[in-house]
Parts: structure tokens; C-alpha cells; sequence
């Protein structure tokens, strides 16, 4: 199911990925294309995947809301 959520709603534990890579590059096309692959996260809002899409949306399209995946995970 597709929903879209607050950013500010969206829990982001602790990740593996430490550096993001170019943010920047990743808005424009963002911008330009649109989001070609929603985020994924849990029925209670906690961050599955897709956290280059959520910071870029966030900090540097300063968008209040992205397209994201409920997803199913068991761990």
C-alpha cells in the first residue's frame, strides 16, 4: 500500500549507512523527475529503506511529505 506520510512522523533508528553520498545531485533529480521509488517503512512509521530519498525530500527540498511503502518486515 502507497501513502502519503509527514516526514516529521517517520522514525529513523539507528542505520548501517553512516555517509549519505551526494544529496544534492539525488533533490535535483527528485525534482526534475519526481520520486521514481517511494520510501519504505512500517505499519508504525519506522524507516525500512529509502533514507537518501527522505533527507534529500527533507533537507534540501524542505518537503513536509513523501510518497512512501507499508511494508511487512518480521525484523
Amino acid at each position: 500500500m502507497l501513502k502519503e506520510l509527514k516526514i516529521a512522523d517517520i522514525k529513523v533508528g539507528n542505520r548501517h549507512r553512516k555517509d549519505t553520498g551526494d544529496l544534492t545531485s539525488l533533490a535535483e533529480s527528485i525534482r526534475e523527475e519526481g520520486l521514481l521509488q517511494p520510501i519504505g517503512v512500517t505499519e508504525k512509521l519506522e524507516l525500512v529503506f529509502g533514507e537518501r530519498r527522505l533527507r534529500a525530500h527533507k533537507d534540501i527540498l524542505k518537503r513536509k511529505t513523501i510518497l512512501a511503502r507499508i511494508v511487512d518486515v518480521t525484523s
